[in-house]
């Protein structure tokens, strides 16, 4: 199981020293100074290197941490401050110029080496968690060591004459047991994501190892016998399986100082040897105890992740399988378990609620007894090819109906049957179809479809009778594409609408639905077809023109209505036209022969000007105006002067034609606003609407009146001859809210005076209406 390892270790203090640079290279500065001073401190008289060298465990550090964090410019800046300050504390503490910049190179090159050699072995950066972290920390101190090595201990033969051998090998284990020791300290105390791990041993044991650890290190001080370091050995063990972790790395140090304070102060196990040698052997003592006091600690704490890793899976698995069993048993198909002789050894509720009456654990061979399996035609289905037989064989049946007959249920189940074998099952085993071979089982799933499959086939049918419908139709009708891809697209037509068209089924399906309307209703179908696509209209019906393919229109009723989301999961629109050619053609003669008829009934026959009913009707109209602009309506009233004589001398005919005449004269005499009508025989009337808004007697319709009798003068040219009328006017002018009978009456009247006064002339109202003539209403 993989155990997801916790973020690298952030050293104690780096939140704060990243808030403030400054305070903390001043502070590694000081530690770097304070650990080469403690290791010159160690120097035993005539020995020409140290006992040990902490500030090559801190010059590690500091440089690390610049390399993980502050990038290659504050990795220059801090390798400039190691040297600067090992040069400087090499001279203040006397060593000669020289020597002092050598030495202080080769600590800088040692720990730019196994900062290099480090970040290649564990890209992940500095830490300790883990027994490779370990190996990647003394290899990475091991190399820094050696290169630094090849110049401090070169420049320890030439200057101070020491062995070459034992120099290079003094410089080397000194340097890689002081950065191992130092970076064990640094990163297991400051490490907040190494996980809490409880010593093995009790207390009483800690307190026993611990003392007679003293007493063995106090014997060691007196004695003189190199084989009692071997002693050491099962110490650390002890320390690294047992010991509380903590407790482990105080007394890995603990010891390490006390060893090199007993080879200091010349005592110890080593005690006998050249003073290089005792250097050799004390560092590579604490070097071996560390690491592998270390490496113990680091393998019990993986130990405790992976049990903890375990023991997560298994509280995750025991999970896993009561939400599995809650599912397998809540699910509404029915699942079973087969074993390899085809036998249900775990059923679900829901099989058994299918097969109520089969007994658990039932050999396939006996399954003829309780039920029987069938196609769905109705065909039996052979053992060997059952979808449960196939499974054991091997072979996985992602699907099929099975007819089940029961004697609860003598018509018979349509089931649908899903199986899988089980993990292990060799494809192909069990070629006989009745025993497993190899097979571990089978899972069986199964679902009644009896409801569904009736649906679908009723479905099916109600789709084949739309389909009868669609193309047998007496009315035309396609279907519309709605969607993006086929906005207003012909996606299916009947032939009924393709004779309507005029055009083919392949040719209709090329077009769009805009396409087939008259082109002049074109733009207007556009627009009332975008709510469709929008979705806000979904039904319409409307009356519109259609171009057939020989260019002759045709009139349809189309009745459009969207139809639910089909299987591609677009909407359409199904369109119904009916064809109303001939009711809008029969439409439109009635409405002919009906304005025939209105027209008839509201002008003369003869000359085709309004007559007395439209004339009364424009007055009463023009009256009502007048009353809302505060005007006066003007009527002339006309009677021809010599009519009769026509009539009498040329016939009906010429007096017909003569009438004709007139009309024409007097409309082309009058205003656009004006209605001229023929009241009867030879008598006309005029209306005038606004013809001024004060009080005087109507001289605008006197001058009307006048350019009526002056075109009535000019002879008139008919096929009998020339001849010649004229024409008594009488005129009357009404203020608002006078009654039309009324006005009417008085133009009359005024007309009558004119003709009783010799004819050719106009008399305007100047009073109550002539008593000796009728009223106007009464003609």
């Amino acid at each position: 199981m993989e155990v997801v390892e916790p973020p690298p270790a952030t050293p104690p203090g780096t939140a704060g020293a990243r808030s403030r640079p400054a305070l903390r290279t001043a502070a590694l500065v000081l530690a770097y100074a304070a650990a080469m001073l403690l290791g010159r401190a160690s120097q035993l008289p005539g020995m020409p290197l140290a006992v040990v060298w902490p500030a090559a465990g801190v010059g590690f550090l500091w440089l690390a941490r610049s390399w993980r964090s502050g990038g290659p410019r504050a990795v220059r800046r801090d390798a400039a401050l190691v040297a600067g300050t090992g040069v400087a504390v090499q001279l203040l503490s006397g060593q000669p110029p020289l020597p002092a910049l050598v030495f202080a190179v080769a600590g800088l090159l040692q720990a730019l080496v196994a900062c290099w050699v480090h970040r290649r072995l564990q890209p992940a950066g500095l830490r300790l968690r883990q027994p490779r972290d370990l190996w990647a920390l003394v290899v990475a101190a091991t190399a820094g060591a050696g290169a630094g090595a090849a110049l401090g201990a070169s420049a320890a033969v030439v200057l101070l004459h020491a062995p070459p051998a034992t120099a290079h090998l003094a410089w080397v284990v000194r340097h890689a047991a002081s950065t191992v020791v130092l970076a064990l300290v640094w990163l297991r105390t400051g490490d907040r994501e190494v996980p809490t791990l409880a010593p093995v041993a009790s207390r009483v044991e800690h307190v026993v190892v611990l003392t007679a650890s003293v007493a063995f290190f106090v014997l060691m001080g007196h004695l003189d016998h190199e084989p009692l370091v071997f002693l050491t050995v099962p110490w650390a063990v002890w320390l690294g399986l047992r010991a509380d972790r903590r407790v482990a790395v105080v007394v890995t140090v603990v010891d390490a100082t006390a060893l090199v304070l007993l080879t200091r102060a010349g005592g110890g196990p080593f005690r006998s040897d050249e003073p290089l040698l005792r250097l050799v052997d004390v560092q590579l003592l604490v070097l071996v105890l560390s690491v592998l006091t270390l490496m113990l600690v680091l393998h019990r704490e993986e130990r405790h992740r992976l049990e903890l890793g375990l023991r997560r899976a298994h509280r995750a698995a025991q999970e896993q399988a009561r939400l599995l069993g809650t599912v397998f048993d809540t699910t509404g198909d029915g699942l079973s378990v087969y074993d390899a002789d085809g036998r249900a050894i775990l059923r679900n509720r829901a099989a058994h609620r299918l097969f109520p009456d089969l007994p658990v654990g039932l050999e396939r061979s006996r399954w003829a007894e309780h039920f029987e399996l069938l196609r769905p035609d109705g065909t039996p289905w052979p053992a060997e090819d059952l979808p449960v037989a196939r499974a054991l064989r091997g072979h996985g049946v992602p699907g099929t109906d099975v007819l089940v007959r029961t004697p609860a249920v003598p018509d018979g189940r349509l089931l649908h049957v899903t199986a899988q074998p089980l993990p292990g099952t060799p494809a192909g085993d069990g070629e006989d179809g009745r025993d497993g071979g190899g097979s571990a089982g089978a899972v069986v799933g199964v679902r009644d479809v009896t409801a569904e499959r009736a649906a679908q086939a009723r479905l099916v049918a109600s789709e084949r009778r739309f389909r009868t419908a669609f193309d047998t139709a007496p009315v035309g009708m396609m279907i519309v594409g709605l969607g993006e891809a086929d906005a207003a697209r012909i996606l299916q037509v009947n032939s009924t609408m393709c004779a309507f068209t005029g055009l083919s089924a392949a040719e209709l399906l090329a077009r769009d639905f805009h396409d087939l309307t008259h082109p002049d209703d074109r733009a207007e179908c556009i627009v009332s077809f975008a709510p469709f696509l929008l979705g806000e209209v979904t039904r319409a019906e409307v009356e519109k023109r259609y171009e057939r393919a020989d260019g002759t229109t045709r009139w349809g009723m189309l009745s459009a209505t969207v139809m639910a989301t089909s299987e591609d999961g677009e909407p359409h629109l199904l369109c119904l036209i009916e064809d109303v050619t001939a009711r809008k053609a029969a439409e439109e003669a009635r409405t002919a022969a009906e304005e025939a008829l209105r027209h008839q009934a509201l002008h003369d026959a003869l000359t085709g000007l309004p007559n007395r009913v439209l004339l009364r009707d424009r007055l009463a109209h023009a009256l009502a105006a007048a009353e809302r602009t505060r005007s006066r309506v003007g009527v002339v009233y006309v009677d021809l002067d010599g009519f009769k004589a026509v009539n009498d001398t040329a016939g009906h005919g010429a007096g017909d034609e003569l009438l004709r005449e007139v009309a024409a004269r007097f409309s082309a005499c009058l205003r656009p606003g004006d209605t001229l009508a023929r009241l009867g025989g030879d008598e006309f009337a005029v209306v005038c609407p606004d013809v001024g808004t004060g009080t005087g007697t109507g001289r605008d319709v006197g001058a009307v009146a006048a350019r009526l009798l002056a075109a009535v003068r000019e002879p008139v040219l008919l096929a009998a001859g020339s001849f010649t009328v004229g024409a008594s006017t009488g005129t009357a002018v009404a203020d608002p809210g006078t009654d039309p009978e009324t006005v009417l009456g008085q133009a009359d009247a005024a007309m009558y005076r004119a003709k009783r006064a010799g004819g050719n002339r106009t008399r305007a109202h100047a009073g109550a209406p002539d008593g000796q003539r009728p009223a106007v209403a009464a003609r």
